[in-house]
């Protein structure tokens, strides 16, 4: 799809953003010689979505946020699977089923700067079976105030001790799994990475795709995204954010804690 893209929109940049998950550097490769066309993954989704004069996605929840944030989304189908696919992230885009098809709608969207082919009101009517406050109050507002309302009394927890033992041998078995599973991949990783990654063991691409996925966040990160929601909303004034751990951080009001 790519280098048809690249061929028959020269104005217009491409970027695709990979899957958290994914190789990136296979991406990387397959764009190595097209034109106009950029591989990234950095930022919010979100800045990217709102940026972009039309969203292409693949079975993917990016597709439904583009639908929120009033991008026109097209959901690319060449293969079809009841199985594998997801429903809600086609039904809310103009699908298409072929390269053809893709260029068609493509044309009719950047002309119009605009939906056009679809109906938005039949794709929200969908959405809102699935997504709560599209309208109103956000959905997080719902949910403090029904918190509110609950009186949940403090009470002693005093378990009975062979009780006591068996919930602390349940706590302990994740990281025994977790050490297990370390022990195995160290020893035996190679053997079943070598295809791909013939310099790394399991263990070793498991913690470069969890780095990838959830990279470190830094406190300035999170006080300048508060920042945001300060600026924007002229709410959360008095929040405030601090570090408790390496990627552990308490976000509290300075008026109620103390």
């Amino acid at each position: 799809m790519l280098p048809v893209l690249s061929q028959n929109f020269p104005d217009h940049s491409i970027v695709v953003r990979p899957h958290p998950a994914e190789n990136h550097e296979v991406w990387k490769k397959i764009t190595e010689k097209t034109d106009r066309v950029f591989v990234i993954y950095e930022g919010n989704v979100i800045e990217w979505l709102l940026a972009a004069d039309v969203v292409i996605h693949s079975n993917c929840s990016t597709g439904v946020e583009a639908f929120l944030a009033d991008t026109p989304v097209i959901a690319f189908r060449p293969f079809v699977s009841d199985r594998f696919e997801t429903y809600l992230p086609n039904i809310v885009s103009k699908q298409v089923f072929s390269i053809d098809e893709l260029l068609t709608v493509l044309k009719k969207i950047l002309l119009s700067k605009s939906y056009g082919i679809m109906n938005m009101a039949q794709s929200f009517e969908v959405a809102e079976k699935y997504i709560s406050a599209l309208e109103g109050p956000l959905a997080s507002e719902k949910i403090v105030k029904i918190i509110k309302t609950m009186n949940l009394p403090q009470q002693e927890v005093n378990l009975p001790p062979l009780q006591k033992l068996s919930r602390q041998i349940v706590n302990l078995t994740p990281l025994a799994r977790r050490i297990l599973l370390e022990m195995k991949n160290r020893m035996i990783g190679p053997k079943y990475s070598e295809q791909t990654h013939p310099e790394k063991t399991i263990a070793e691409i498991k913690t470069s795709i969890e780095q990838q996925k959830c990279p470190d966040l830094s406190l300035d990160d999170l006080k300048k995204s508060i920042q945001k929601f300060q600026q924007l909303l002229d709410r959360f004034i008095s929040v405030q954010v601090t570090c408790v751990k390496p990627n552990c951080f308490l976000i509290y009001d300075h008026n109620t804690l103390k």
